[in-house]
């Protein structure tokens, strides 16, 4: 036996996907607001038709709406709900009011300042939208910097992901979370400013023989190593000090390079003076 095909009239339709069922969203409220808050001023004005309809708002113009309601019919967080409420107060299109026992959120719909909203579509048009605005400043800024890694990767100076593997060649591990920190600013610099990976890579593999790091309580931490640019340090000048010979003008000890000030005191970079 065949099963027979059941049809449905247009009204039948129409009341199949009216907005009690599905969400209807606005599309020019779309492009300006984006999906977030479109959705839940969408929601707010099917449940302020509701009110209406059944002669149910308060003072003419105030409904209320159950909070868990709201996150089920609009599939939107606590904190997106709180952002959409703050988004649309400051536009002037919502008011909010807790009331009744138990204690509601009650709504007042701005239609007017709603309206204005959707009518001017020139300026929107013309004027990049909010929510628009800040997504493109984010991906430009993201893009920048992807651009930025690409081109200093092709170019062989380092970039965020290679620390892993600076940090398995270098010999001192300690501090790593602030060794991470100065590799990415000093990958953030403009591309000719960076040192190449093979620079890096060659000065760590001839220091690591020089007579200095020979005993590891000279080897400068890595964040030491990176802030003071010292892969540009000479292995051959890294020679042990001797203690009770002449010291040099310059000489490195302790991971650091002390300088003979005009009153024959030896002084580090950040001005902390030597002592035996």
């Amino acid at each position: 036996m065949k099963r027979s095909r059941t049809s449905i009239s247009n009204d039948q339709a129409l009341e199949l996907f009216s907005s009690d069922s599905f969400l209807v969203v606005n599309k020019r409220l779309l492009s300006y607001y984006g999906p977030e808050v479109s959705v839940f001023l969408s929601n707010l004005v099917d449940k302020f038709k509701y009110f209406q309809q059944r002669n149910l708002l308060e003072d003419g113009e105030w409904f209320y709406l159950i909070h868990a309601h709201q996150i089920q019919q609009t599939g939107l967080t606590e904190t997106k709900l709180r952002r959409c409420k703050e988004t649309l107060r400051k536009d002037g299109i919502i008011e909010t009011r807790m009331g009744g026992k138990p204690a509601k959120e009650k709504y007042k719909l701005i239609l007017y300042n709603l309206l204005k909203t959707l009518e001017n579509k020139r300026s929107r048009n013309l004027t990049p939208k909010p929510y628009e605005n800040a997504r493109a400043i984010k991906e430009n800024k993201k893009d920048k910097e992807t651009s930025s890694y690409e081109t200093a990767s092709k170019n062989g100076q380092i970039t965020p992901s290679q620390f892993e593997k600076f940090w398995t060649l270098y010999p001192k591990k300690a501090a790593k979370g602030a060794a991470l920190s100065k590799w990415n600013t000093i990958c953030n610099k403009p591309t000719k400013d960076r040192p190449t990976w093979v620079q890096i890579k060659k000065a760590v593999f001839n220091q690591k023989k020089s007579d200095q790091w020979q005993d590891a309580k000279y080897i400068p931490h890595a964040t030491t190593w990176l802030n003071q640019n010292r892969w540009l340090d000479d292995p051959e000048e890294m020679k042990s000090y001797s203690r009770g010979e002449e010291k040099p003008d310059t000489f490195i000890e302790y991971g650091e390079r002390w300088t003979k000030d005009k009153n024959g005191t030896y002084r580090n970079p950040e001005g902390t003076i030597f002592s035996e």
